[in-house]
């Protein structure tokens, strides 16, 4: 009995889900779009519903057309947007929209976490670069400090 993977990109615009066999063989490609939602400029956030409802749409899509058994699906696994962040309750629950890596909210924030560290220059040598409003760190003091 074959046996397959599940791959998806959960990406900026759409999550893009492949179906391939251990030997890397594709099975089926689909792919299930979502939007990014601007509410203010600089600002760029998703519904991470929209991102749960692609991945399990397509991973049926994909069962569907192949006719493969879900039984046969070995593992399943993700890449996803870097830097973005969603936060949840205890039982996993997003508290709101996630704001994505191509949001800019919080610049302030940013140089305020680096002057922590002994201004930009010191933090560069620590941490290897320094921060902006686009990182996750800045945005999570946005968050507590604004909502």
């Amino acid at each position: 009995m074959a046996k397959y993977i599940v791959a998806h990109d959960v990406g900026t615009t759409n999550n893009k889900a492949v179906l391939v066999n251990v030997e890397g063989g594709v099975y089926g490609r689909v792919l299930k779009p979502y939007d990014i939602k601007y509410p203010r400029p600089g600002w760029a956030e998703q519904d991470p519903e929209d991102w749960w409802h692609a991945v399990t749409s397509t991973t049926r899509q994909l069962l569907s057309e192949t006719g493969v058994s879900p039984a046969d699906i070995l593992c399943l696994t993700f890449s996803t947007q870097m830097l973005g962040i969603v936060p949840v309750d205890d039982k996993g629950t997003a508290l709101r929209q996630g704001i994505i890596w191509m949001d800019n909210r919080a610049p302030e924030e940013a140089k305020w976490v680096m002057n922590k560290f002994g201004g930009t220059s010191l933090f560069a040598a620590i941490a290897g670069a320094e921060i902006g409003g686009k990182d996750a760190i800045p945005k999570l003091i946005w968050l507590k400090k604004n909502e």
